[in-house]
């Protein structure tokens, strides 16, 4: 049952009536160890030689010289005798080790497990050896007291039976030594005193920490079998302030334990969430690409057919074409057109999202590629009164690169200049940068504005600028681009400033027989 958190009583001494029992048994008590007999032997030890000394002066030392001998000689002992003492005291204890124990050196020793243990578990183990091992009590409990859940006892292997105790019994034993911050042997209650006779309780120690009651000490029988001494009262009233320290940070640490481990357990269930919507997402970014995929290779067919049946109408095969319908024709034929190569930008698409887009990269010369798109797209630059300008040093430069994808990397960079220019010069220049050959396409059109920039290469992305002024496109261009030139090892980039042209470059590693010179513009 939940126990609410008891506070340490005030040390105000009661008026108690003189009991000659309890100062016979606290003489009993003080009568044993080391340090009383040191006291014995040597008191017995130094009065004796005195008394030799003393017969032999009186025969030696002249009556008038007597008082002051004496004197010396008292002074003399009393220097003497505190180290005579400590030096017997060390040797009754370590010729019969049984018999006592260094108090100092437990209390520092106890004191290092309480600052040392993290867990309940670390102080009671270690503790119960210490306590067996330098105290002489291998029966010892702790009795570990929970403000908001069921009390903790933990035992020492030859003290189990108190880790039956009943949680009723706990209460009324702690009810009882909440009123009592010392050792205590019996209790002003029956009841309690003989909970304690039937688990062969011989001591409990209450344990504070501030004043909140954390925790009892449960002490046995001593081994061999003997009364605890003032002595033992003083070593775990000294003790007493550390454990219940101990407890409060093992209470804490146990507590941030605890919430770690729920954190990690909905983490866990979290990863399990997010895995399962990922496979479902991929699954369905499989099924959208099987989709675009089919969808795309369906539409093609007909509107190739399409373009075919345009092409004749145009040659005439169906009678001459009236004046009227020429526009109308020829704006049927330019959407046609426009419709094929979305068409051919999706299927590229779907290709490299399926692992189907196969580039094949082996040594290529780059500028007769380049020369040709310039060849093919001349009639559109005429048209806008643009210069094409390509500086090419070294024609016989290779570069390891698929040459069609090649030709459609150059056919959308020069044509996405072409068309988002409408003034100026149009130049393609080559430099090395170490072991790549760096293309560049520079433009005088209407430029990128900044906020744009970072999303160019997106799919579907296309400026606002671009719409505005009505040019075609599907946004699908430089995506391709990139990922074209990344399946050849490849990068780009470019620079632009709005209103003043753009500059697209990008870089892919040359063949192994490097030109005789270096090809830069």
């Amino acid at each position: 049952m939940p126990v609410r958190t008891v506070k340490k009583p005030p040390s105000v001494t009661p008026a108690r009536s003189i009991s000659v029992s309890k100062i016979w048994l606290a003489a009993q008590q003080e009568a044993t160890g080391a340090k009383t007999s040191s006291y014995l032997v040597t008191t017995a030890a130094t009065g004796l030689v005195f008394t030799l000394i003393s017969l032999l002066c009186l025969s030696l030392v002249p009556p008038a010289a007597r008082l002051g001998f004496f004197l010396v000689l008292s002074f003399v002992f009393a220097l003497i005798f505190s180290p005579l003492r400590y030096a017997m005291e060390e040797f009754i204890r370590q010729a019969f080790p049984g018999t006592d124990y260094d108090s100092h050196l437990l209390v520092k020793s106890l004191n290092t497990i309480s600052y040392s243990s993290l867990t309940l578990d670390d102080l009671s183990t270690t503790f119960f050896s210490q306590l067996a091992q330098g105290f002489n009590v291998p029966e010892t409990a702790f009795l570990f007291i929970k403000t908001t859940e069921v009390n903790i006892i933990k035992t020492s292997d030859r003290f189990q039976n108190v880790g039956a105790l009943p949680q009723s019994d706990q209460q009324l034993i702690i009810r009882h030594a909440q009123k009592l911050p010392h050792p205590t042997r019996r209790f002003d209650h029956h009841e309690v005193n003989h909970l304690l006779d039937v688990y062969h309780i011989k001591l409990v120690l209450p344990l504070f920490n501030n004043t909140d009651l954390v925790g009892l000490l449960l002490l046995g029988n001593k081994d061999p079998i003997k009364p605890y001494t003032t002595k033992d009262y003083k070593v775990l009233e000294a003790i007493a302030p550390k454990i219940g320290f101990a407890i409060k940070n093992a209470f804490a640490y146990e507590k941030i334990q605890a919430k770690n481990a729920r954190l990690f357990q909905e983490l866990k269930q979290s990863n399990e969430q997010l895995r399962f919507v990922n496979q479902r997402l991929r699954k369905d970014d499989k099924l959208k690409d099987e989709f675009l995929f089919i969808s795309t290779h369906e539409l093609k067919n007909p509107i190739t057919a399409m373009k075919g049946y345009l092409s004749l109408i145009k040659e005439g095969m169906y009678g001459r074409i009236p004046v009227k319908l020429r526009p109308a024709i020829e704006q049927i034929d330019a959407s046609n057109e426009q419709l094929i190569n979305l068409l051919n930008n999706l299927l590229q698409i779907a290709r490299y999202e399926a692992q189907r887009l196969v580039v094949k990269t082996q040594p290529t010369a780059i500028c007769p590629v380049i020369d040709q798109v310039l060849r093919d797209l001349k009639p559109l630059a005429v048209q806008k009164n643009l210069q094409l300008v390509h500086n090419c040093r070294n024609p016989a430069v290779k570069v390891m690169a698929d040459k069609d994808r090649l030709r459609e990397i150059m056919s959308n960079l020069l044509g996405n200049a072409i068309k988002y220019s409408d003034r100026g010069m149009i130049t393609i220049s080559h430099e090395i940068i170490q072991d790549k050959l760096v293309t560049h396409i520079q433009d005088e059109g209407v430029g990128i504005a900044k906020t744009d920039q970072a999303k160019i290469f997106t799919r579907f992305f296309r400026v606002e600028e671009e719409a505005a002024r009505g040019i075609p496109g599907s946004g699908l261009g430089l995506f391709i681009v990139k990922k074209m030139l990344e399946k050849m090892a490849g990068t780009i980039w470019f620079t632009s400033v709005q209103g003043a042209g753009s500059t697209f470059s990008f870089a892919i590693p040359l063949a192994q027989s490097r030109p005789s010179r270096p090809v830069k513009s």
